[in-house]
């Protein structure tokens, strides 16, 4: 059998002893490769191995493809059932080890399966829900192997993921690598990916150094000392935002609020219009349809049209906001989202309570910076997409009830209300 080349760090993800290991890794480490590496061992010492990912395709087209990558250059004969998925190495007592590989979004088809000793999840910070998942996962480790092994690979996604808390434990062995880690990519494709990333940027230290971002740098629009935990009282405006969902991944988002904090939340899943608008007339008929002064909609992209047509017929009050436009009340911001973002990140600091955790992790993974033109900007969608491993759609919902109409009603900061009450005497 061939010798198998791995750098310094995939050495230690393949053979430490650790029951539990959790490789924090940026992109281009070869963390893959090694956690193929890790499977395909404990294939050649006949202990069955479970594979995860987010998703079927990334089972079919990033970690099976590095599992045959590694058996072939070792040189060992496997049979590859590509419909499962699932790779063995034949035995003549009529037990044969096997790797099967399963998407964490159907975890549920797991249970049944026995005789595993190994498990690897492949980007285990993009899990949705990974706490879960992992019990679940954890109870097919049934092989009649005693040296049970569990490993973890992922680019981290920000200090509020279950990886992050999962870390934690005394039980858990951390490993990281960095680009810089692995010898076998070469100096051209290095540099492509510094280019791409601003040196010593939040996005730089987790998607190149393999870094848990907290998203307290002071480039941040909040911090975690930021958030307050107890609410300081009830009253003020009723105002809802609403984010819609724009594929099948992002989901659509309701909040209202009053003064001090969220009232009522909702999250719909592959909604349609009259679902939204169905679960809308629920949250009318539960606050009381005046009690709502506003109702602001993510109006970008069109997507918000069919919404505010219909409940227009019933609420007068309903606006759809552009994140992208140019915003003339304060020259100091780049556009519209800049703004609603700063009287966002100015309420929670003077008080305003978001219980919500999802919620104050999105908005943690929003920072400013000054564009060419010397005006504040919010780092682009996709970025803080990255950071999260999933779109913000909270923290857009909910900075969408502190566009100009709501950050009036909500009156935490005098002067500026006694600034735009004319603007407020127009709309009402």
């Amino acid at each position: 059998m061939a010798e198998l080349h791995l750098s310094r760090a995939q050495k230690r993800f393949v053979f430490s002893d650790s029951v539990f290991k959790v490789a924090l890794c940026g992109i281009a480490s070869g963390k893959t490769y090694a956690a193929a590496a890790k499977a395909v061992l404990d294939l050649t010492q006949n202990r069955s191995t479970i594979v995860t990912a987010q998703t079927y395709s990334a089972l079919e087209l990033t970690v099976f493809p590095a599992i045959c990558s590694v058996l072939e250059d070792i040189g060992l004969h496997y049979c590859y059932n590509r419909s499962v998925p699932e790779i063995s190495l034949y035995r003549t007592n009529g037990y044969y080890p096997r790797i099967v590989g399963k998407s964490a979004e159907k975890i549920e088809n797991v249970r049944g399966l026995t005789r595993f000793s190994s498990l690897v999840m492949d980007e285990g910070a993009l899990y949705k829900d990974g706490k879960y998942q992992l019990k679940v996962l954890l109870g097919r480790l049934r092989g009649e192997s005693e040296q049970k092994s569990v490993l973890i690979t992922t680019t981290p996604r920000g200090e509020a993921n279950w990886v992050s808390h999962f870390i934690k434990r005394d039980d858990v062995e951390v490993l990281t690598a960095t680009m810089f880690d692995n010898p076998y990519i070469d100096d051209e494709y290095r540099r492509l990916v510094c280019s791409s990333y601003e040196v010593g940027s939040p996005l730089y230290e987790q998607e190149v150094l393999g870094r848990i971002v907290g998203s307290d740098q002071t480039n941040a629009i909040v911090k975690l000392s930021d958030f307050v935990t107890v609410r300081s009282g009830f009253g003020g405006a009723y105002v809802m935002g609403i984010d819609f969902a724009r594929d099948g991944v992002d989901t659509t988002q309701m909040y209202l609020r009053d003064d001090f904090g969220i009232l009522d939340h909702r999250e719909l899943r592959n909604a349609h219009t009259q679902e939204i608008l169905t679960e809308f007339a629920k949250v009318e008929e539960k606050w009381g349809r005046d009690n709502i002064r506003a109702v602001f909609c993510d109006g970008t992209g069109g997507y918000s049209s069919g919404f505010a047509d219909t409940a227009r017929l019933t609420h007068s009050n309903i606006f759809e906001v552009n994140f992208g436009a140019g915003d003339i009340a304060d020259p100091a911001f780049a556009n519209n989202k800049a703004t609603i973002f700063d009287r966002f990140a100015r309420a929670v600091k003077e008080g305003f309570l978001v219980d919500d955790d999802r919620c104050k992790e999105e908005l943690r993974a929003h920072s400013w910076f000054v564009n060419s033109s010397g005006k504040r900007q919010i780092v682009p969608k996709s970025t803080v997409k990255t950071i999260l491993g999933r779109s913000p759609d909270r923290a857009d919902a909910l900075a969408l009830t502190f566009s100009d109409f709501g950050s009036l009603a909500v009156a935490h900061d005098r002067s500026w209300y006694a600034e735009k009450s004319s603007r407020l005497a127009s709309l009402l």
